[in-house]
């Protein structure tokens, strides 16, 4: 898995490339900073999607069938299993 977080010692271009590769897959705040699911800003809303998708299984599944986990069908896709 590639670091998307830009340090000091990068330059221009890979931080730009960061952002982009961070931006594909929605871990950037409005701002355009990268963000962790774990800081705080960002925690609460995960933990209440969590808690949401586990009393609700069809909506779960909707989930991951939008993310590409699973077929239109409900099973996992070639690419995951």
């Amino acid at each position: 898995m590639t670091n998307l977080h830009a340090g000091k010692k990068d330059t221009p271009k890979a931080a730009g490339e960061k952002l982009a590769a961070a931006k594909k897959v929605g871990v950037y705040s409005a701002s355009g900073q990268v963000v962790r699911l774990s800081d705080p800003a960002v925690r609460t809303g995960v933990e209440k999607r969590k808690s949401q998708l586990a009393k609700n299984p069809k909506a779960a599944r909707e989930l991951l069938k939008k993310l590409g986990y699973l077929t239109a069908s409900g099973k996992v896709s070639a690419r995951y299993g």
